[in-house]
């Protein structure tokens, strides 16, 4: 079974919207190490401020106020560095998330090829398969997967035919990865 998909970015952010509600748990221990490193920084950087007598010439007003200003260009710095690293969209037009795809499966796996690249990812190698409202989520990990919107496919019918196939290939390939087992009898094991 074959389709060519041509995903949108607006899609794109909703599957990895999606994809990342297992980690939201994490937010508020990430934003109380980042608020508590900000503080330590900035009182670093306001007592160095002070040492080097920096605000001599400034009002009062200001050489009073050595911790929010040194928190201030700290947060300044942290928005330019960060702006500088990551001027890259991943959105671009014919960039890696928009490009148009034509998915494949097979019992081997899913294959993807565009333009510039082609690829399978055997079954085995799929943690698991899941269906959103919008797309086809082939996980390879719990924060990545392959995304086949729904509108690649001409009906529903069709997008129902390919999921059950995709799923009976994935499952087949899940019983092999996991040996049976063989009942062992008393007198089998001395």
């Amino acid at each position: 079974m074959e389709v060519t998909s041509a995903p949108q970015e607006k899609q794109i952010l909703k599957c990895l919207g999606h994809m990342q509600r297992p980690f939201v748990k994490r937010l508020g221990y990430i934003a109380g190490i980042s608020t508590f490193v900000a503080i330590c920084l900035s009182t670093f950087l306001s007592d160095f401020l002070k040492e080097q007598q920096f605000f001599n010439g400034a009002p009062p007003q200001i050489r009073a106020t050595f911790f929010p200003l040194s928190l201030a260009l700290f947060y300044l710095f942290t928005q330019r560095f960060l702006n500088s690293c990551l001027p890259v969209s991943y959105f671009y037009p014919e960039g890696v998330m928009l490009r148009t795809r034509t998915f494949t499966i097979d019992r081997r796996g899913l294959h993807s090829k565009s333009v510039y690249d082609e690829g399978t990812i055997q079954w085995e190698g799929i943690l698991k398969i899941e269906q959103t409202a919008d797309a086809f989520l082939f996980y390879l990990d719990k924060s990545a997967a392959n995304i086949i919107p729904l509108n690649a496919f001409a009906n529903t019918d069709e997008a129902d035919a390919f999921l059950a196939t995709a799923r009976e290939y994935w499952l087949a390939a899940q019983k092999e990865l996991t040996p049976q087992s063989t009942p062992v009898t008393p007198d089998e094991g001395a």
